[in-house]
């Protein structure tokens, strides 16, 4: 993503501090240093009205955890939603693996949900049918066969390279696999941003992909994530078929779970 680093003044983050409070949709207060002196502009992805939608997509862990058992029944994003009480994740929830897969009978549903859900935060008026279903038709395209597909793919593949041995097996004596570790966890976390502009040339796709919430993640939370895996192990989260919950409505996202369903129905 290209970006422009620029100077800031107090009165600047006075600003910025005032409009973060207005448009922010977390609840906790998010503050701006007063001392802080750089600042850099990023390309405008929001959505606009009459000219373009955006959602945002966190791809998650692109890969199994290295550290799942070998009879895990789901992956390591759909075991850690397996062990949270949030239901109502379900409606805007995808399985990683599912994803990167580029399961088109998946992933159309899922964005319908995005494209919905972001066409009433901004308030405006849904389109009719038929373009809904063209905006849909786009954003899957993009996702299945197109460059973000190809972009997922490349995440996934430096995901792999970055943590090989998972958060259990890491060698706290090496900086430099701490580091890597950091990184892939960095990678984990960050965003797609999809801009679909409704006005294009028909010889390209009209879209705009960005990757954002890129922020180094700190060694120190490397204990952290590690406890983390061990409750998904030692609690059962990868391997619990009757967990109910949001565990039972993973059963049909998970595409782990799915190979096991297909495979070894009699197991369940």
């Amino acid at each position: 993503m290209d970006y422009e680093p620029v100077l800031l003044t107090s009165d600047v983050i006075r600003e910025l501090t005032c409009e973060i409070g207005k448009q922010s949709l977390r609840k906790e207060n998010l503050l701006i240093p007063i001392q802080e002196q750089m600042g850099i502009l990023l390309p405008d992805m929001t959505s606009t009205p009459g000219q373009s939608l955006t959602i945002e997509i966190k791809p998650k862990w692109l890969q199994q955890s290295p550290n799942a058992p070998r009879d895990a029944y789901r992956c390591r994003t759909c075991a850690l939603e397996a062990s949270r009480k949030d239901k109502d994740r379900k409606t805007t929830y995808i399985c990683p693996l599912q994803l990167v897969a580029g399961n088109a009978g998946i992933i159309r549903p899922y964005i319908r949900l995005r494209v919905e859900k972001e066409y009433a935060r901004f308030g405006a008026s849904k389109p009719s049918e038929e373009q809904m279903n063209v905006i849909i038709d786009r954003i899957t395209t993009y996702l299945t066969t197109g460059k973000g597909h190809k972009l997922l793919q490349c995440l996934k593949r430096i995901q792999m390279q970055l943590d090989p041995k998972g958060i259990l097996e890491r060698d706290s004596s090496n900086p430099d696999s701490e580091a890597n570790l950091a990184l892939a966890m960095t990678l984990r976390d960050c965003s797609m941003f999809i801009k679909v502009n409704y006005s294009y040339d028909q010889n390209t796709d009209g879209i705009e992909c960005k990757l954002g919430d890129l922020d180094a993640k700190a060694a120190a939370k490397l204990d952290d994530w590690g406890g983390k895996e061990k409750l998904l192990v030692n609690e059962g989260w990868y391997t619990r078929i009757d967990a109910g919950g949001v565990a039972e409505f993973l059963h049909e996202k998970c595409l782990i779970s799915a190979g096991w369903n297909k495979h070894a129905p009699h197991y369940f």
